[in-house]
């Protein structure tokens, strides 16, 4: 948790590959919970700012909030991903993944 596992392709050889980023206070909206970079957010944490971006919502204010769609394009990336890692290979996310 709050630690992400980035691949790059771009760049030479070198600097190709795997990077570690830590959630840190330079990642809205977790720089109101976490002192440094590293650190995990609890439970609690997470609702918070879930409720918060809930209520920008609903009070027509910017908000990262998931609708269907969103929800739906997340999906067929977790789908792509099982399928490339269980064929050992590349494939494109796409619409008409089930």
């Amino acid at each position: 948790m709050n630690e992400l596992q980035l691949y790059t392709t771009e760049g030479p050889g070198t600097e190709r590959g795997y990077r570690t980023i830590l959630t840190a206070p330079q990642h809205a909206p977790y720089d109101r919970f976490i002192p440094a970079p590293g650190h995990g957010l609890g439970f609690n944490d997470l609702k918070i700012i879930e409720c918060h971006e809930l209520l920008n919502a609903i009070a027509g204010q910017p908000a990262r909030v998931i609708d269907f769609a969103k929800g739906l394009v997340i999906e067929r990336t977790v789908h792509a991903m099982a399928q490339s890692h269980q064929e050992q290979r590349w494939v494109e996310v796409g619409a008409d993944r089930s």
